[in-house]
């Protein structure tokens, strides 16, 4: 990919240099500079799809922001676009997420319900765990 990025910044530099050369262009264009040019290539990204998909699911659960997330997954030509688009989606995923109870405290629920049936047992009661 660095390859074509470099081929195609060349190929830019001819242009730009040709339409500011250019008298019948407006000038609008003869202020374009290269780096107001962004280069993308759209290539096939479903390849591992589902381990980029897991990799984007396990990053959001560990709590890496959205928008990071979803440009080191792999799985987009233009992640930024993508966060963009979603962030009404990602939104509700983590209003979901914070709802939901997290898993210190679903073990310390645990724990302490096994604590209690321990003191249970020890003052003569009977009580399942």
């Amino acid at each position: 990919e660095l390859e074509f990025k470099a081929a195609e910044k060349r190929f830019l530099k001819l242009a730009l240099k040709y339409l500011q050369n250019t008298r019948t262009h407006s000038n609008e264009l003869k202020n374009v500079k290269l780096s107001d040019v962004d280069i993308k290539f759209t290539r096939n990204k479903t390849d591992n799809l589902l381990t980029k998909t897991q990799g984007l699911m396990n990053l959001l659960e560990a709590g890496v922001h959205p928008r990071i997330a979803v440009a080191n997954c792999g799985l987009f030509s233009d992640p930024e676009q993508v966060y963009v688009d979603s962030t009404e989606y990602l939104e509700k995923w983590r209003i979901q997420q914070q709802t939901e109870q997290p898993e210190g405290e679903m073990l310390t629920g645990e724990l302490e319900r096994i604590m209690q049936a321990f003191d249970s047992r020890k003052n003569g009661g009977v009580e399942a765990v």
